[in-house]
């Protein structure tokens, strides 16, 4: 008997688990499901005319579940801003390890995919975007997003372009680095002004002025 009652306790143990982990999972896809939605439609028609009401529509959840996983439509637009920063540096550690592609390929890409996403923020959405760089939303989770995966995608990017010769030698990896830095520090000292109702032209500029100041013609 007593070993009968040691299985099943550890059947009941392990059936549990597995539940509680189940039930994990689809409380995590739910979450991550509401944030691509919200991110589509803040990208499309900017924050402050996406309603609670329309992100719920959208990912077919009630608007209670919306507030449960995210408290408030601000925290979800904030969270929207630091999933668009990582995911930025997947999709690019992505394209940096696609063997088919040479840097030099790898690099137009980057800047061609940079322009696209531009044409697709809505002004609004990158007004706020600036706002929450600049910590008006509370707190700092975005740029501290941005500077953890920067060193390590960045050095992965030099690394492969020094291997096959496509970056400048007189340009040093310091200089380079030195250059990512300034740019998030520029999103964080300048108001939302006209540079951010032009997301493609500012984009586009600074794509230009950073691959091609380090790329060998």
């Amino acid at each position: 008997m007593d070993s009968l009652n040691y299985i099943y306790r550890k059947v009941h143990f392990i059936l549990g688990s597995d539940l509680v982990a189940t039930q994990a999972q689809r409380k995590a896809q739910k979450r991550a499901h509401i944030l691509d939605v919200a991110d589509r439609l803040f990208r499309q028609e900017g924050v402050k005319a996406v309603k609670v009401t329309d992100i719920a529509k959208a990912a077919g959840v009630s608007q209670v579940t919306i507030f449960n996983y995210f408290g408030t439509k601000l925290n979800l637009a904030h969270e929207v801003v630091v999933k668009e920063t990582v995911d930025g540096y997947e999709e690019y550690e992505q394209l940096l390890d696609d063997p088919t592609l040479s840097f030099e390929e790898k690099a137009r890409e980057m800047i061609r995919r940079e322009s696209q996403t531009a044409r697709q923020l809505h002004p609004d959405f990158v007004a706020f975007l600036v706002d929450d760089y600049q910590g008006k939303h509370g707190n700092f989770d975005s740029v501290t997003a941005y500077n953890d995966g920067r060193d390590d995608f960045w050095q992965k990017f030099l690394k492969l372009g020094r291997a096959e010769g496509q970056i400048r030698p007189e340009v040093s990896d310091a200089a380079i680095m030195a250059f990512t830095t300034m740019l998030i520090n520029y999103i964080q000292s300048r108001p939302a002004g006209e540079e951010y109702q032009q997301p493609v032209e500012l984009s586009s500029g600074l794509s230009e002025i950073f691959f091609h100041g380090m790329l060998k013609n």
